[in-house]
């Protein structure tokens, strides 16, 4: 795997929650039946010393299901948030994170409970996924975990919806204080976003609307991004990186210490 963080490198409009109800008849051992009815398998998992359990959901391909690089993720995006402050109080670089192509939501959740509530984290991802992500996110809740986790539909590419996600929070109660001076910078986090494999003519590419949505969402003077993925097609994903350079964004790519060097 491969942890890549470049640095000053919608409001869509939320889906209707779920209701409690409903959360409560699809929670059992085994498989499930999601509110909007397609069955779903729940999975156990530790992100950042927590015990989480989340559904998951077959029918959404690549969106619904669990990815090994949020873990990575996590550990990589705690060490460049957090900073030591002169007391044992921990402050934060940026007030918001948002996570691109969220899928379950599973680290969001995560990261909503480690940075505490005066961080706002934003977990976002198609209109189809969103339903799935209030569930694992209300769940999470109900756990006393990511009760502060927004849900938002945004595909990459659409930076009025982006924008309107950066302002969504700007003088809000959901806006993150963070330290003196950070509130106005942003985190991005995405993980095996660079997937996109060119593989016929119809298939969109999704590199160059990742790019754009990313150089929109990273704002402020210590905003910075993280991709956690997989090395699949290093030639296409270097196309990837140039497209973020291309954007004005610095970049710099972290290789595992027990993997082989690729290029």
């Amino acid at each position: 795997g491969v942890a890549s963080a470049f640095a000053p490198f919608c409001q869509a409009p939320p889906l209707p929650s779920l209701a409690a109800s409903a959360i409560s008849a699809a929670v059992g051992e085994g498989r499930y039946v999601a509110p909007w009815g397609r069955p779903l398998e729940r999975v156990e998992l530790r992100l950042l010393g927590r015990e989480l359990s989340v559904f998951t959901d077959d029918a959404l391909g690549v969106a619904g299901r669990v990815w090994p690089a949020q873990e990575v993720a996590a550990l990589h995006l705690r060490r460049l948030m957090l900073a030591e402050g002169g007391s044992s109080e921990r402050t934060c670089r940026c007030g918001t994170v948002f996570e691109l192509g969220a899928g379950c939501g599973a680290l969001s959740v995560a990261l909503a409970e480690e940075l505490g509530p005066d961080v706002r984290v934003v977990c976002t991802d198609l209109p189809e996924v969103v339903p799935l992500m209030e569930l694992n996110c209300q769940v999470a809740s109900s756990s006393h975990l990511g009760s502060s986790v927004e849900c938002r539909a945004l595909r990459w590419g659409d930076l009025d919806a982006a924008m309107a996600l950066l302002t969504g929070g700007v003088g809000g109660s959901t806006a993150g204080s963070g330290r003196v001076g950070s509130s106005a910078s942003t985190c991005v986090v995405a993980c095996e976003a660079a997937y996109w494999g060119g593989w016929d003519l119809f298939e969109e590419d999704t590199r160059e609307p990742l790019a754009a949505t990313l150089h929109s969402l990273i704002t402020g003077p210590e905003g910075f991004g993280l991709l956690v993925h997989e090395v699949r097609d290093p030639g296409r994903e270097a196309g990837l990186f140039e497209l973020i350079r291309a954007k004005g964004l610095e970049v710099c790519r972290q290789e595992p210490r027990d993997a082989e060097p690729r290029e």
